[in-house]
């Protein structure tokens, strides 16, 4: 579940644009909102909706999104690991994805898993090489 606040996922919303030109306008990286000390609106996207569990919640910058935008090419990618790899590893996985692809902007991969046994699921490493 994701609300991209770039100009053309905002126009493609509002039926200005086709949504299948979003990710290839010109604007598609036209930030109109953010965080940071220069951010006007800072309220946050908020939804609430039940997750079925065992899960795992991905949340990711568009270094991995520009890569894997479609749902089925980034199941494929995390169905190369072994089901039962964890968190991390499949964290990772993403993450040398995105950078075997090119790594052409900043990659930010978190994963977690819901309802899982959570023993060891969690790294202080940041570098996945």
């Amino acid at each position: 579940m994701t609300e991209d606040d770039t100009w053309a996922a905002e126009a493609a919303r509002a039926g200005l644009i086709p949504a299948s030109a979003v990710e290839t306008d010109r604007r598609a990286h036209t930030l109109t909102r953010w965080l940071g000390a220069d951010a006007q609106d800072v309220t946050p996207h908020v939804r609430v909706f039940p997750l079925p569990a065992p899960a795992t919640v991905l949340v990711c910058t568009d270094g991995l999104w520009n890569y894997l935008s479609h749902a089925d090419d980034m199941a494929a990618v995390v169905g190369q690991l072994p089901a039962d790899s964890s968190a991390i590893a499949i964290g990772r996985h993403l993450t040398r994805h995105a950078i075997d692809r090119g790594g052409h902007d900043n990659i930010t991969v978190v994963t977690a898993r819901v309802g899982a046994d959570l023993t060891g699921e969690h790294s202080s490493e940041r570098d996945p090489r």
